[in-house]
């Protein structure tokens, strides 16, 4: 998946948890928000372990 995607779906959970009618679905975004910032960290990582070495 693209990080660009991600990172907008963290962004729309964080946001559909601010404003959620209850606390049922509020948990719920948190929840995505929590595993889209897991998974924006995870593929950070990996980017910093490709990039290629200057001199």
């Amino acid at each position: 998946m693209d990080i660009d995607y991600i990172r907008r779906r963290h962004a729309l959970s964080l946001t559909l948890a601010a404003t959620a009618a209850s606390r049922e679905a509020r948990y719920a975004h948190r929840s995505l928000a929590r595993a889209y910032a897991d998974r924006i960290e995870t593929m950070g990582r990996s980017q910093v372990l490709l990039a290629p070495q200057t001199s």
